[in-house]
Formats: structure tokens, C-alpha cells, sequence
């Protein structure tokens, strides 16, 4: 694209212009810092979130805010949009991941994804499936439409920072403080059998 999206300590989200990297816009509105700014529908809406639980959608265009998600009990640490643009994960230290329907407002589902805090989600390509880590090291993968777990991955030994799916949808990448890339494969089969995974 043309633009690049920040989101800072300072509070704001600020919106530059590539390849020359001027400033376009400032947005204002967060209480706290910000850890976690996405995109929305090509670019027409951006959201934010950060330390002050709330994620907040804003109109590219004007700038203004359009509407604010309430629900997480401590600090957001991850956003992830659905390529259709339709749904919105939020990750928190408060244990849980939240589906929201963006373009109603609502929580759909709520996620019991980690005592110890979740730090990454992300949805498959078809937006069937959520995959979140965090804290307890442990990689989930929940079914979107039910909110039900369907899997686990462990065999990282520290925080998981951060998850993606394959193009396909067929493996699920996590990276971790402990150093290491882990690359999982979802080979569908574990839909009718054993719900754990071991690492590779």
C-alpha cells in the first residue's frame, strides 16, 4: 500500500505517507499506550488498542472515531482483522481473546485463551479457525463460528510472541521468547482424533 500505520507509548496512532514517509495524520484518543494498531477494509478504517483495554475504530478519511469495543478487564496486546474485513480478534493479559463482529459493534465470543495472558491471535485465510498464544507457552487453535477449542500445540519452553497461518491454512508458525520458530501442521486429521500436538 501507500501507508504505513503506527501506534506508540505516546498515546497516538499516526498514519505516514510511503515511500517518502511524511505524516498525514495524527489520531488522539487512547488513555494509555498503545500496543496494537491494524487496518480495516483496505485502509478505509484503522483500529487501535493498548494498555487501556479499549480498541477503538477510526475513519481513515476524516480521522474521527467511530466506535470503541469494551469488554477486556486489563491491557490489549494483539489485534488481528479477518481477510474478509468482517471480524476483529483482540488479545489480552486479562487471559482472554475476543471476537468482535465489526461491522455490528458486538462481541461475538470470548475466549478463555491463557490464564497467563494471551499475546498473539490470528485468523486462518478462510477465517474459519483462531490461533492464539501467549504466556503459558501453550499454542491454541479455537473454530471462529462455535468459539469452541479445538486444539494445542505445546513445546515451547517461554511466552509465545507471536502466531500466523500458512497462505493455505494448512500450517500455523509461532515464535517465542525462548528464541525458537516452530512450524505446525494442521493435516485435518486431528479433527476426529487426539487434540494435542506435539512440536516439530
Amino acid at each position: 500500500g501507500s501507508a504505513l500505520l503506527s501506534g506508540s507509548w505516546d498515546k497516538t496512532v499516526r498514519l505516514w505517507r510511503l515511500p517518502e514517509g511524511g505524516l498525514i495524520k495524527t489520531l488522539k484518543g487512547h488513555d494509555d499506550k498503545i500496543t496494537s494498531v491494524e487496518f480495516v477494509r483496505g485502509a478505509e478504517h484503522i483500529a487501535s488498542a493498548g494498555f487501556d483495554g479499549v480498541v477503538k475504530i477510526w475513519e481513515v478519511s476524516s480521522g474521527r472515531l467511530l466506535r470503541e469495543f469494551k469488554g477486556h478487564t486489563d491491557r490489549i496486546t494483539c489485534l488481528n482483522v479477518s481477510a474478509n474485513g468482517n471480524l476483529l480478534a483482540s488479545g489480552s493479559t486479562d487471559g482472554t481473546a475476543k471476537i468482535w463482529d465489526l461491522p455490528k459493534g458486538t462481541c461475538l465470543k470470548t475466549l478463555e485463551a491463557g490464564k497467563l495472558g494471551v499475546r498473539a491471535a490470528v485468523f486462518s485465510p478462510d477465517q474459519t479457525f483462531l490461533a492464539t498464544g501467549g504466556s503459558d507457552t501453550v499454542l491454541r487453535i479455537w473454530k471462529v463460528e462455535t468459539g469452541e477449542w479445538q486444539r494445542e500445540f505445546q513445546g515451547h519452553t517461554r511466552e509465545i510472541s507471536s502466531v500466523d497461518f500458512s497462505s493455505n491454512g494448512r500450517f500455523v508458525i509461532s515464535s517465542s521468547t525462548d528464541g525458537s520458530v516452530m512450524i505446525w501442521e494442521l493435516d485435518w486429521e486431528w479433527r476426529f482424533g487426539d487434540k494435542k500436538g506435539d512440536g516439530t
